[in-house]
């Protein structure tokens, strides 16, 4: 098979597993994220999501100690020599085992440090076990990904929201729950939908297994561990820049959960966002991991990656922020102009966070990545102490822009990584036409605001039906490049 063929072929997975992701998550995570998580706020008090955000936040953080850098290693490692699957699913699974006891440790002694409430310990350590869980999934995910099974994964990637969907939405209108409402409900939930995906999840793996066995071996977990630190470290870094601010807010100020609720609601709109730009980077590491190991060229998959996920991240970003006025109160009863101030700065956040998934995932593909450590364990220092400053004067606003300026700086770092290790050749066309997108598109819809005596969604409608075009246009996307998937036979 020639060179240009199978670049034609792997920037055609792409393409069709891209519109497979976008097209199932479109269909169930903003009904999730709206329907369940958004209402789930509003009929809990002000201190009950306080706490619950805080947890849930702080167990993420701890995260490392249950990982380990796993996920991330097995991803690039799975995909560039598959035949070692069966081995790799016996000896971690038995170490995540013990993992799992040292992160519930990890995280018992931060509540007790933090001084929480005993009281509160049941419904912390439940969020624990759900974290564990969500771990769990992720690497069996690595597995199915790295073994080239796509379609499966993007299939993955939705089920447990799908099942959350079901419960809850059962819970939350039909049932006589709702008129008695406890989070609680939703921790169980959540435990639920883990434990049937984590099952189907195993189900679809077993197709690659030879053996079912689960065992814990210390040699194994003294070979892998050194290769997977510097993964783990990278997870601890990143998380611990882009959550703690939650937690210093929850910790200096006291305004009953007031300014903490703004900022959890606006962040949940860029995380409903950020679910789709990382379901890219997951897809695209293992391919470019691959492509590395053949020793053929990135630049195809590089390029088609990133003017694909700008063309998402761009139009997501500015729609919110141009009709904030109109979207935010449709989901939150408490929504007022602290609301729209921050979503600004997360949206523009997310640009950020969605370009370095594409290089972020191109140098963690190398298995190099002592830089990126060192890059985000400034970002970390950075963030800390522009929270420590901007939070006591501006709330959550100041939270909002300290994130903004460390996403900011750390993309600009990951871009320069990824391009001095891959060597990579931009074209100026490329850069023209992303840079006109991006100004043409915010112009579009902020405009498009304008559009008199029409219901603001049928303005928006027509805003984002605009940047798409333009987007064809100016070659963002190839329209002969789809034509030619679109026709081509869909193997499942």
């Amino acid at each position: 098979m020639s060179l240009q063929n199978d670049h034609y072929l792997m920037k055609k997975e792409f393409l069709l597993n891209i519109i497979l992701l976008v097209g199932i998550n479109l269909l169930v995570k903003p009904l999730y994220i709206f329907g369940i998580d958004a209402e789930v706020q509003n009929m809990s008090t002000t201190q009950e999501w306080e706490i619950y955000i805080s947890f849930l936040n702080l167990c993420y953080i701890f995260q490392m100690f249950n990982d380990v850098g796993i996920h991330s290693f097995n991803l690039q490692y799975i995909a560039k020599k598959r035949e070692d699957t069966t081995h790799y699913v016996s000896n971690i699974l038995g170490l995540k085992g013990v993992l799992a006891i040292v992160y519930f440790v990890s995280i018992t002694i931060s509540f007790m440090v933090l001084g929480y409430d005993w009281k509160m310990f049941s419904f912390f350590i439940w969020i624990g076990i759900n974290q564990v869980l969500t771990s769990l999934m992720s690497y069996l995910r690595s597995n199915v990904s790295g073994n080239g099974l796509y379609r499966w994964d993007s299939i993955l990637s939705i089920l447990d929201r799908l099942l959350l969907l079901f419960i809850m939405g059962y819970i939350l209108y039909f049932s006589a729950y709702a008129n008695d409402f406890d989070i609680m409900y939703f921790v169980y939930a959540q435990t639920v939908s883990l434990c049937i995906s984590l099952t189907l999840a195993y189900m679809v793996l077993s197709k690659v297994l030879t053996t079912h066995r689960i065992r814990f071996s210390i040699q194994f977990a003294k070979e892998l561990l050194p290769k997977t630190i510097p993964f783990a470290l990278i997870f601890l870094l990143m998380t611990a820049y882009s959550r703690i601010d939650i937690i210093m807010l929850e910790q200096i100020v006291q305004d009953n959960g007031y300014q903490i609720g703004a900022y959890s609601a606006c962040y949940r709109l860029m995380e409903a966002s950020n679910m789709f730009a990382y379901l890219f980077a997951a897809l695209l590491l293992p391919m470019i991991a691959h492509i590395i190991h053949k020793r053929e060229d990135v630049m195809p998959i590089m390029s088609l990656g990133l003017r694909t996920i700008l063309i998402f991240s761009l139009v997501i970003s500015f729609s919110l922020i141009c009709y904030r006025d109109d979207i935010l109160p449709l989901f939150y009863d408490r929504a007022d102009a602290l609301f729209g101030e921050v979503l600004i700065y997360l949206m523009c956040s997310f640009i950020c966070v969605a370009v370095a998934y594409v290089f972020g995932s191109s140098v963690v593909a190398t298995g190099k990545v002592r830089s990126l450590n060192m890059l985000f364990g400034g970002c970390l220092v950075l963030n800390l102490i522009m929270n420590l400053i901007m939070i006591p004067k501006y709330g959550a606003v100041g939270a909002a822009i300290a994130t903004l300026i460390t996403q900011g700086l750390s993309t600009i770092g990951q871009v320069y990584l990824s391009n001095k290790l891959l060597k990579l050749k931009w074209q100026m066309k490329d850069i023209l036409s992303i840079v006109g997108f991006a100004i043409l598109s915010f112009a579009i819809l902020y405009f498009s605001t304008f559009i008199p005596s029409i219901q603001w969604w049928i303005s928006l409608a027509i805003g984002i039906i605009t940047c798409i075009i333009v987007a064809l246009l100016l070659r963002m996307i190839s329209l002969e490049e789809l034509l030619s998937i679109a026709q081509s036979r869909i193997k499942p």
